[in-house]
């Protein structure tokens, strides 16, 4: 798996328009978004900023002409002219009962994998956990990164039981009754 494999696109949306809940758009944009780059739902991250002030040659959007909206999209893969229609298609499609599709401005931007980390990682390091292994599901931990992360887990289990055992036998030193029925383990 090469790290451009990993599409996380990251969305930003803004607009003059007043859009309410923005929960059908944020949906219905995230599965514009996973289709057109083949991504799985849960890495398309969208951040939608309505109410702003704006303009769209040189008009206030909502006061001096139609509102206006700005979407801006950065991926990690490059996107041909095919997904980069689809998406301006599908989103603009949404947008379009709060900004006419004359006055909404699409920009696209392909950032290196050195540029872009999720979960503490950036992307190429991401990748190289991921690599050679089988996520359990889609957006998934790979087995590599399992194995690490239960080995965190037992570490962190381990040391807190040694803190647990040691407060016990404080308490124990200083006549103090601490344990708890669940904690006949101990």
């Amino acid at each position: 798996m090469c790290s451009s494999d990993l599409a996380m696109p990251t969305v930003t949306i803004d607009t003059s328009a007043e859009l309410g809940d923005p929960r059908v758009l944020l949906d219905k944009a995230s599965t514009v978004l996973a289709d057109a780059t083949k991504a799985p739902r849960e890495h398309v991250h969208i951040t939608v900023r309505d109410g702003q002030t704006m303009t769209f040659g040189s008009k206030l959007g909502g006061v001096d002409g139609p509102h206006v909206c700005q979407v801006r999209v950065t991926v990690s893969q490059k996107l041909d002219a095919k997904v980069k229609t689809a998406i301006v298609q599908g989103v603009g499609a949404l947008l379009a009962p709060h900004a006419p599709k004359a006055s909404t401005q699409f920009t696209f931007e392909q950032v290196q994998d050195l540029n872009l980390a999720i979960d503490g990682m950036l992307l190429t390091e991401l990748s190289k956990v991921l690599d050679g292994s089988v996520a359990k599901e889609a957006g998934g931990a790979s087995r590599k990164y399992e194995r690490h992360a239960n080995d965190f887990w037992i570490g962190e289990f381990l040391r807190r039981r040694h803190r647990a055992d040691r407060s016990v036998r404080f308490a124990d030193h200083l006549g103090v009754d601490v344990r708890r029925e669940d904690d006949a383990a101990l």
